[in-house]
């Protein structure tokens, strides 16, 4: 058992390592060729795109993780089917729902950009197929496919999209922050095909006829909180390119842009802690193995944890040059706020994965009230220090919000669920074992 967690672990992290790596070097060419205003403008529009391709999925991605892992502990085949039925229903509604609403506000309060509201749309049903396809396939049992399908492929297609679109030899014309979306509108349906493929190809059996089946009304609710769960999360972390836009100018955005994408690499790490614990945190004999789930939780986040110290100290003495070299002079302001925001997760680090323990068992709606909570002071603080502190106010916004979130949720783990997946409490319980054998 010990091996396999090992691997699958190692297999995770390289996973997440490659799409990390593929978003970071696609950053790097698009800041060397579009100028600081247009590299904003264009963070502004993914992050639009980020906002509505999550609040489209959310409500089906860790749903059909927990629903279908259940059924096939409980060799119940027909819900597999019902729950494909139901993931796909209420996307197709969303995206109707959505595109429809974009389509009429940009004809009535901005017509200057109805030529690439299709670009968008396209592009939001991409993503939300590639997301909830990835968590079927982690449902399936299958998690480092699935992780492949969420966090990789999309990002090493777009990867090799910008390069060839940047070869001086093709002398082709995407200098511009439309040039760069339409390279991404086109990446992600190319995407989209290959997964589509890969899941048929795997799946097929599971999804044959999985439209003859009954759908589940009483799962809208589940679906809306876990939705609630992924809006509230990604405008926590979105949130504060949309107050820059709409305080300071794109530049400033994209300043932010770069530091949630050094922020980032320990986000895209932690994501093999929560691909890898998901199935387990549904379980409902969950205690009685909290103990080999624990010592998983302090290998993945002491490792994130050592990585951020790491990268802390780097970037104290050596930050200065190494954003010169790969973004260029224009960025060399994004330091001070890039340290500040790797302290502050290495903080928030120490509570474990507390949101997904609290939403595996059942507990949404506390992990709703929480980031609502999460939400409000990360708006509040950063729309307060904005007109001083620029870039650093958001940063730390987001802290103060991201600890009241870790910290509120960790009480209910210990109050509620009975369980304490921190760095405190793994460390307390190894110190104790040292001291007692020695």
């Amino acid at each position: 058992m010990a091996d396999i967690n090992l691997r699958s672990i190692a297999s995770g992290f390289t996973v997440q390592g490659v799409g990390f790596l593929s978003n970071i070097i696609t950053v790097i060419v698009l800041t060397k060729h579009l100028s600081v205003s247009a590299f904003g403008i264009f963070s502004l529009w993914v992050s639009v795109i980020t906002v509505l391709t999550v609040f489209s999925s959310s409500g089906f991605t860790d749903f059909a993780v927990r629903e279908i892992s259940e059924a096939l502990s409980n060799r119940n085949n027909k819900k597999v089917k019902e729950v494909l039925f139901y993931c796909f229903c209420g996307s197709v509604s969303l995206l109707l729902l959505i595109s429809s609403s974009l389509i009429g506000y940009f004809s009535f309060f901005d017509p200057s950009m109805v030529d690439i509201v299709p670009l968008f749309i396209m592009t939001i049903i991409c993503m939300v197929a590639i997301s909830v396809i990835g968590s079927m396939v982690r449902g399936f049992g299958f998690p480092i496919l699935g992780q492949c399908i969420s966090v990789l492929l999309f990002p090493l297609v777009f990867l090799i999209g910008v390069l060839i679109a940047y070869m001086p030899s093709l002398a082709l014309d995407f200098y511009s922050e439309k040039g760069a979306f339409l390279l991404r509108v086109t990446s992600s349906a190319l995407t989209f095909i290959v997964v589509l493929g890969i899941f048929l190809g795997r799946f097929g059996t599971e999804t044959k006829s999985f439209y003859k089946v009954k759908f589940h009304s009483p799962w809208i609710m589940s679906s809306l909180s876990f939705m609630a769960i992924g809006f509230l999360g990604v405008m926590t972390r979105q949130i504060g390119i949309f107050l820059l836009a709409w305080y300071l100018a794109p530049d400033a955005v994209a300043e932010y842009r770069l530091v949630l994408l050094g922020l980032s690499v320990f986000e895209q790490i932690a994501m093999v802690g929560l691909v890898l614990l998901q199935a387990d945190f549904a379980k409902i004999n969950l205690k009685h193995r909290f103990s080999e789930i624990q010592s998983q939780i302090f290998k993945i986040y002491g490792a994130i944890f050592a990585a951020g110290v790491t990268a802390f100290l780097i970037l104290f003495f050596w930050g200065d040059i190494l954003i010169r070299l790969f973004f260029g002079s224009s960025y060399e302001a994004i330091l001070t706020p890039l340290l500040f925001g790797i302290v502050g997760y290495c903080i928030n680090l120490g509570f474990g994965p507390v949101g997904i323990l609290l939403t595996m068992q059942g507990n949404t709606s506390l992990v709703v009230h929480h980031l609502t909570i999460a939400l409000t002071l990360n708006v509040l603080v950063s729309t307060i220090l904005v007109p001083w502190l620029g870039v650093l106010a958001v940063v730390l916004g987001f802290f103060v919000g991201s600890l009241a979130f870790n910290a509120l949720s960790w009480r209910a783990c210990n109050n509620v669920v009975g369980l304490d997946p921190s760095l405190f409490q793994v460390v307390r319980h190894r110190a104790s074992g040292f001291c007692f054998f020695n």
